[in-house]
């Protein structure tokens, strides 16, 4: 078995995706106009212009990036470590954490009626790698995983 085990996050949907991209070229058409269309100087009027300028960039980049983000999982079985990890496009985040050794897998239904498929240490520490609509999904999926592992897979039907 592998020492480093990564499970991709699902992919956005399409018109996420292209809002995401819309916000993402409208942030460098608006700091282009900006450039093309103000001198650059010295002045105050100048300073709180582009003060502006870096505040709605902000605004535009944060939507952007909330509608591009997805969540990846990475298990490093070997030092026992686990982290979350946030991409946009290649570009990441995540920090690594100390977990016991993983222990099974199992399907919850939220409040949301969302199945969750979980993994769980043996410290009971749950994490939340995938949502579906459909049991049947979440149940293949919690299976596959648990063999992947090399885990249990739980399930309260028995």
């Amino acid at each position: 078995m592998d020492n480093l085990i990564i499970i991709e996050g699902q992919k956005k949907h399409f018109l996420y995706r292209l809002l995401a991209s819309f916000l993402f070229a409208t942030a460098v058409f608006v700091l282009g106009k900006f450039f093309l269309n103000t001198p650059i100087s010295n002045t105050e009027s100048f300073r709180l212009a582009f003060l502006k300028l870096i505040k709605s960039e902000v605004y535009i980049l944060i939507f952007a990036i909330g509608f591009s983000v997805v969540s990846h999982h990475h298990f490093n079985l070997k030092e026992k470590k686990y982290r979350e990890y946030f991409s946009v496009a290649n570009i990441g985040y995540g920090k690594w954490k100390s977990i016991d050794n993983l222990s099974y897998t199992s399907v919850f239904l939220n409040s949301k009626d969302i199945y969750e498929v979980n993994i769980w240490d043996e410290s009971n520490n749950r994490f939340k790698v995938y949502f579906y609509n459909k049991e049947i999904d979440a149940i293949e999926t919690a299976k596959h995983l648990a063999k992947k592992l090399n885990i249990s897979y739980y399930s309260k039907n028995g």
